[in-house]
Formats: structure tokens, sequence, C-alpha cells
């Protein structure tokens, strides 16, 4: 009797042991397939002690993959009109290893719920996506994201690439992104630590919804090539990059928050753009930044929900360049704020328009200059110098035509990309004396009278602006454009 109960009990235990390790696929036909694996995971990217949970192994053939327990999944194989589904109280890893999903009507992997869901990449994965319900990604996830590895991540979507409700975190990895909405989408936020991504989107490239309360967006590092028909990063509340790689070719704007927007670091190349940065408040400390739009170069505007400036409201929002490297080439005005502009340090240089509409430098509440070196050209139909509580050396120049060429002054140099009728410099090299300066092939005598100096008029009256004066019309913002 003790022997047959003993054995009972071992064959109990035996029955719990093996259950605890399977996990049950539901395929099209109605069958289940059973796959069992013992394999454990250590510490990895993520920051969770894999070699605690359960691990499985998956491969894809047809129909929805349906995981309800936490674990590690360790999935292969292609899946053909399916969706790998995850709904679970707890963190779930799913380990894609050249996986190849197609899905019709749905994402190919939905998050319906989880603690955390974490997603590593190892060798080519491909997903395609033909989402016609209100799941509008090719991965969409209902709660936090994160999505690391080694691999790359092939995404073509007919919704958005990558999409959270709540936040989505990369920490690294390869992404090759083409949708027909939004590339890469958090509600709450988007951190980007480290990965190469290729973004090609008819709508924007990386963008946060959340205009509640978050919806920031924050990249530490990594390389990015992003084509957008809207704007190529978009956030609803703040926008921080410390480093990386931007090559940028959007319709919309290149770089967007509705609040503040800070560049540490990085090398930053806005190849087209209607706006090339925009922001309430707009912050560069380094980096290396080229912008060409077909509309305000640097812009600092009302965020959404501030009623519209008018044409000379200071707003209180502004621009500030402390280092780092800046071109901006606009059709538009270059460097323009509905509220005020700061340099002190840096390098930057404008190419500004030249239609007498727009003016390479346009604030409505003070431009105050204190170290770097400036060089904005452009019309001077609504030119502005800076503000004479500067405490730098400038000189503003409004000649009496349109000219090309080589400027000089002294020991400064500068070869426009365009033509200019109005010049501004200011550096740490001018001195308050005279100078032989060539625009050109003509050259004339100016004097550094005071340490602001402006010289010759412009369509709208005197260059030299100061605090709360503004000759150009209001900055208008993405709700004033109602875009």
């Amino acid at each position: 009797m003790k022997k047959k109960l003993l054995l009972i009990i071992v064959s109990i235990l035996l029955i719990i042991s093996l259950s605890s390790a399977y996990i049950i696929s539901q395929n099209n036909q109605g069958t289940s397939q059973i796959i069992a694996s013992d394999k454990t995971e250590s510490d990895d990217e993520s920051g969770v002690d894999w070699s605690k949970y359960e691990s499985y192994d998956i491969t894809l053939d047809k129909g929805n993959v349906n995981i309800t327990k936490s674990g590690v999944y360790n999935i292969t194989g292609t899946l053909t009109n399916g969706t790998i589904i995850v709904n679970t109280n707890d963190n779930v890893k799913l380990l894609l290893n050249n996986v190849t999903i197609t899905s019709n009507g749905s994402p190919a992997i939905y998050v319906k719920k989880s603690k955390n869901t974490y997603i590593e990449l190892e060798n080519i994965n491909k997903i395609t996506s033909e989402s016609t319900d209100t799941l509008d990604a090719a991965i969409y996830s209902k709660d936090d994201l994160f999505i690391y590895g080694k691999g790359t991540l092939e995404i073509t979507s007919n919704k958005d690439g990558i999409a959270s409700k709540d936040d989505l975190t990369i920490l690294s990895g390869t992404y090759n992104i083409k949708s027909t909405a939004d590339g890469i989408k958090g509600k709450d936020s988007v951190t980007i630590k480290d990965g190469t991504f290729n973004i090609t989107a008819k709508e924007d490239g990386i963008k946060t919804t959340n205009e509640e309360k978050k919806g920031t967006i924050t990249i530490e590092n990594g390389t990015f090539t992003i084509t957008s028909e809207d704007d190529a990063i978009s956030s609803s509340r703040n926008l921080t990059i410390t480093k990386g790689t931007f090559t940028i070719n959007a319709n919309g704007d290149g770089i967007h928050a509705d609040y503040n927007l800070i560049i540490n670091d990085g090398n930053i190349d806005i190849k087209k753009s209607e706006e090339g940065i925009e922001g309430y408040n707009i912050t560069i400390d380094g980096g290396t930044i080229n912008v060409i739009s077909s509309d305000d170069g640097i812009n600092v505007s009302n965020p959404v929900g501030m009623q519209s400036a008018g044409m000379d409201e200071d707003t209180g929002g502004k621009l500030t360049i402390n280092d780092g490297k800046t071109y901006v080439n606009a059709e538009g005005d270059g460097l323009d704020s509905n509220g005020s502009i700061y340099i002190t340090g840096g390098t930057v240089y404008v190419d500004g328009p030249t239609n007498n509409g727009n003016g390479a430098l346009d604030y409505n509440g003070k431009f105050v200059i204190t170290g770097g070196d400036l060089i904005a050209v452009g019309s001077s139909g609504m030119a502005q110098n800076v503000s004479n509580s500067s405490t730098q050396n400038t000189i503003m120049i409004n000649l009496s035509s349109a000219q090309t060429g080589k400027i000089t002054i002294g020991d400064i140099e500068y070869t426009p990309s365009k033509s200019y009728s109005s010049v501004v410099i200011s550096s740490s090299k001018l001195n308050k004396q005279t100078y032989t300066l060539t625009t050109g092939t003509t050259s004339q005598s100016v004097t550094l009278s005071d340490t602001i100096t402006t010289i010759g008029g412009n369509n709208m009256g005197p260059g030299n602006m100061e605090e709360g004066q503004s000759n150009g019309p209001g900055n208008m913002m993405r709700g004033d454009r109602n875009r």
C-alpha cells in the first residue's frame, strides 16, 4: 500500500514538472502543437535575470501563437497569416532568431497584457503586417515594451512599424522599417539607448503622442537615417538628444518638440525639412548640426494649447546655443523665435532667405550674445541685429544691393551659399576699430563704433533692434499651421 501511494505521488510530481515546461500554440486548423524545452537564460541587456524563468522553444508554422505564461520563448521558423499574442501578468521575453512573420488583418506581434515584454533579436527577422483593425502596428503593445539584441528587425507595415500604448525602449539592434503611417511610436515615451535605424514613413519617423503629462523622447546614441512625409522625430512633450548620427529627409519638421528640446551632442544632418528644428525651448549644448529648410531653420514658437502669438508678442520661449557647430540654410527665417535668443558659445552660420519677407534673424523678445561666433546673412527687408544688451562686439551691415561670394572682415571669412544683402557678424575677434569689409567683389570701410553697430538701413527702418521690438511677422507653430 505504501509503495502504491509513493508511486502515485511520484507520478503526480512528474506530471506537474513536465506541464510547467510546455506551451500550447493553436493553429488555424484548431489542433494544438506542444513544444517542450529545458533551456534557461542568464542575465542579458534587459536587466532581468531570466535564469529564474522557464524557457520554451517555439517553431512557427501557421495560425496564432498564444503566450499566457511568463518565461523566455525561443522562437524560430515562419508564421503565415498569424500573430504572436502575449497575454500574461508577468515578464515575457521573445527571442526572435531568423523569424519570418506575415500577418493579415492584425499585428504580427501583439502584446495584449504583460508586466513587461522584452524582444531580443538574433540574426535577421522579417515582419510583414497588413493590419486592418485598431491595433495599428506590425508590433503593437498595450504595456511597456523593450527591444534589443545583436540582430536585425525588418518591418513592412501598412500602418505603424512599432507602437506602444505605454513606454517603448530600444536598447540596441538594427531596424529597417517601412510604414505607411509612423515608423516608431510610443504614447508615453520613446527611449533609444543605441542601435541602427533606417526608417521610411508616410507620416512621422519617430514620435510620441501623450500631450497631457508624458510623451517624451530620449535618444542617447545610435545611427538614424529617416525619410518621412511628415516630421522625422516628433515629441508631444520634451525631447533630448545626447549623442548619435542623424540623416534626415522630412516633408515636415526635421526634429520637433512641443515643449523642451535639448541637443547635447551628435552629428545631425537635416537635408530636407519644412522647419529644421522646432520647439518652445531649444537648447544646443554641443554637436555638429546642419539644417536645410523650406521655412524656418531653427524655430522657437508656441507649444500646443498656447494661444497664437501676435506679430510682436514675446511668448517666453527661447533658443539657447552654448556650444557646438550649427549651420542653417533656410528659405524662411534662419534663427526664429517668438521669444528670445541667447548665444554664449559655439559657432553659428546662417544662410538666410533671399526674399524680403523673412530674415536671417527674427525674434520677438531679445537676442543676447555674450560669446561664440555668429555670421548670419540674408535679405535686408526684415533684417534684425542683436539686442543692445549683448556684451560681444557685433556689427550688422545692410548693403545697397545683393551680393554673392566670400565675406571678409579682419581675420573673419565666410562664403555664403546664396546671395545676401544683409550681414550680421559677432565674434571675440572683432574690436572697436575700422575694418575693410569685402562682400563678393565689393569693398567698403566700416567702423565698429560701439559694442552693437548697425550700418545701413533696411525696408522696415533701423536694423538695430532693442528688446521687445521686431520687424518680422509672428512665428507660427504646429497648432497655428493646423497640422
